[in-house]
Protein backbone atom coordinates (compact mmCIF):
# COMPACT_ATOMS: atom_id res chain seq x y z
CA UNK A 1 0.00 0.00 0.00
CA UNK A 2 1.64 3.24 -1.12
CA UNK A 3 0.94 6.06 1.50
CA UNK A 4 -0.48 9.61 0.21
CA UNK A 5 2.19 12.49 1.24
CA UNK A 6 0.75 15.90 1.88
CA UNK A 7 2.50 19.28 3.03
CA UNK A 8 2.59 20.99 6.25
CA UNK A 9 0.25 23.66 4.87
CA UNK A 10 -2.54 20.65 3.68
CA UNK A 11 -2.09 19.19 7.53
CA UNK A 12 -2.94 21.84 9.02
CA UNK A 13 -5.87 22.73 6.82
CA UNK A 14 -7.40 19.27 7.52
CA UNK A 15 -6.58 19.84 11.20
CA UNK A 16 -8.32 23.16 11.19
CA UNK A 17 -11.37 22.13 9.10
CA UNK A 18 -11.74 19.42 11.53
CA UNK A 19 -12.00 22.14 14.20
CA UNK A 20 -14.63 23.66 12.51
CA UNK A 21 -12.52 26.62 12.79
CA UNK A 22 -12.51 29.41 9.47
CA UNK A 23 -9.10 30.70 8.36
CA UNK A 24 -10.04 34.12 10.09
CA UNK A 25 -10.69 32.33 13.37
CA UNK A 26 -7.32 30.54 13.63
CA UNK A 27 -5.70 34.06 12.53
CA UNK A 28 -7.32 35.85 15.71
CA UNK A 29 -6.28 33.25 17.92
CA UNK A 30 -2.57 33.67 16.62
CA UNK A 31 -2.53 37.35 16.49
CA UNK A 32 -1.89 37.21 12.26
CA UNK A 33 -3.88 38.10 9.44
CA UNK A 34 -6.45 35.98 7.76
CA UNK A 35 -3.58 36.43 4.37
CA UNK A 36 -0.69 34.30 6.30
CA UNK A 37 -3.20 31.79 6.95
CA UNK A 38 -3.55 30.71 3.91
CA UNK A 39 -0.28 31.44 2.39
CA UNK A 40 0.87 28.74 5.14
CA UNK A 41 -2.08 26.27 3.72
CA UNK A 42 -1.31 26.93 0.44
CA UNK A 43 2.05 26.74 0.37
CA UNK A 44 3.24 29.62 -0.44
CA UNK A 45 4.51 30.76 3.15
CA UNK A 46 7.03 27.97 4.83
CA UNK A 47 7.32 28.02 8.46
CA UNK A 48 9.94 28.25 11.60
CA UNK A 49 9.82 25.61 14.59
CA UNK A 50 8.15 28.54 16.92
CA UNK A 51 5.57 29.16 14.09
CA UNK A 52 4.94 25.20 13.98
CA UNK A 53 4.54 24.87 17.43
CA UNK A 54 2.04 28.05 17.97
CA UNK A 55 0.12 26.72 14.77
CA UNK A 56 -0.32 23.52 16.81
CA UNK A 57 -1.10 25.25 20.04
CA UNK A 58 -4.25 26.97 18.35
CA UNK A 59 -5.36 23.78 16.98
CA UNK A 60 -5.16 21.99 20.15
CA UNK A 61 -2.64 19.52 18.75
CA UNK A 62 1.05 18.47 19.29
CA UNK A 63 3.27 19.46 16.68
CA UNK A 64 4.75 16.32 15.49
CA UNK A 65 0.77 15.67 14.65
CA UNK A 66 1.54 18.58 11.66
CA UNK A 67 5.07 17.47 11.16
CA UNK A 68 3.51 13.95 10.15
CA UNK A 69 2.60 14.55 6.32
CA UNK A 70 0.33 10.96 5.94
CA UNK A 71 -2.97 12.28 7.21
CA UNK A 72 -4.18 9.98 10.61
CA UNK A 73 -7.25 11.65 11.18
CA UNK A 74 -5.80 13.50 13.77
CA UNK A 75 -5.19 10.62 16.19
CA UNK A 76 -2.14 10.55 18.23
CA UNK A 77 -1.78 6.83 17.91
CA UNK A 78 -1.78 4.53 14.49
CA UNK A 79 -2.39 1.83 16.05
CA UNK A 80 -5.53 3.06 17.67
CA UNK A 81 -6.83 4.77 14.60
CA UNK A 82 -6.12 2.73 11.54
CA UNK A 83 -8.15 -0.84 12.35
CA UNK A 84 -5.63 -2.28 9.45
CA UNK A 85 -2.52 -2.36 11.54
Amino acid sequence: MTAVTITLGEQIQIVRRRRNLTQKQLAKQLHICQTVVSQVETGQRELDHSEIIAFAEALNIQPLILLNTIPNNGCRSRKVCNKDA
